[in-house]
């Protein structure tokens, strides 16, 4: 199990990376955007009726899924340090997480099971 865990946290890391990636491309996309509307004395007609262009709601979900992510990954060590010194009991442990209109639930049960990750959205 520590194999898939492992393998779960490096492919989350570099999930988190690509999206960091992402985010300074957007906000890189959003300054030059913004300059070719000023110089065409243009508004961006999404922000206009909206209040929100396509591209500052674009960055607001990718910070929100790097935030989200690091937040994974917190749970995800605290668990493996809690695993570490229960050992191998196979005693669930639940470790919740909320954040903006969404709340998270990582279940993970110590010894041969699989660890598991639910996410529901609070209406």
């Amino acid at each position: 199990m520590g194999n898939t865990r492992q393998s779960v946290l490096l492919e989350t890391y570099a999930a988190r990376q690509r999206a960091i990636d992402l985010l300074k491309s957007l906000q890189s996309a959003q300054t030059e955007c913004e300059k070719h509307l000023e110089a065409d004395k243009r508004q961006d007609v999404m922000k206009t009726l909206t209040g929100c262009s396509s591209i500052e709601s674009a960055i607001a979900n990718t910070k929100r899924m790097i935030e989200m992510m690091e937040r994974v990954l917190v749970d995800a060590e605290s668990m493996a340090s809690a695993d570490e010194h229960a050992g191998e009991t196979g005693a669930p442990t639940t470790i919740p997480a909320q954040s903006d209109g969404c709340r998270a639930e990582v279940v993970a049960r110590i010894g041969p099971s699989l660890m598991v990750a639910r996410s529901a959205v609070r209406r």
